[in-house]
């Protein structure tokens, strides 16, 4: 008694409320019509993209595309396991503490890739090495194709999902620069 009792309704009474979830809901439209597109297009520029052969549901066990001491790389779907070269999913593994720029090189990926990081975190150096950003457990780091990266975790082991679209295949992946363990001083 003299408690105030609030029951459950789902529709937003304030008009601050209700401006909000317009606002989610446009931005949600925005985000899905820009995804699509962006699809649409890479689709349809590339005559070199194909789609796996089968219409039917599958089930793809992955492939170990990569191993090293610093990196294991394995495609759960893509161009090296199903064929389809508009998407790959990969499970990557970093056991050791690593720098791309010194294992692989300073890259650049003519593809979108978006990294959940699952387990530890990654920090992803860009614009000549100058920004960064933080992906922990639990968050996806977004790096659009075209941009100068490389990765360096510190925290290991690390282990992320990678996506890609189109899909990751070498020769999509460009090397600005050579490995810092293989220069001389």
């Amino acid at each position: 008694a003299g408690g105030f009792s609030m029951g459950f309704c789902p529709v937003p009474h304030a008009a601050r409320d209700q401006v909000w979830l317009v606002v989610g809901a446009g931005a949600g439209f925005a985000l899905a019509t820009l995804l699509l597109r962006r699809r649409f297009a890479s689709s349809s520029s590339s005559s070199k993209q194909q789609t796996p052969a089968s219409t039917k549901p599958s089930v793809s066990s992955g492939k170990r595309v990569l191993e090293t001491e610093s990196r294991v790389i394995d495609e759960l779907c893509g161009a090296a396991t199903t064929g389809d070269s508009n998407l790959s999913i990969a499970h990557v593994t970093a056991p050791i503490s690593s720098d791309t720029a010194e294992t692989c090189g300073v890259h650049v990926a003519e593809f979108d890739e978006y990294m959940y990081v699952t387990r530890g975190s990654i920090c992803v150096y860009f614009g000549n090495g100058e920004e960064s950003v933080v992906g922990r457990e639990g968050e996806v780091v977004y790096l659009p194709r075209g941009m100068e990266y490389r990765i360096v975790n510190k925290d290991a082991p690390v282990k992320l999902l990678a996506i890609c679209q189109p899909a990751f295949q070498p020769g999509l992946v460009h090397f600005t620069t050579a490995p810092s363990s293989s220069k001389t001083n």
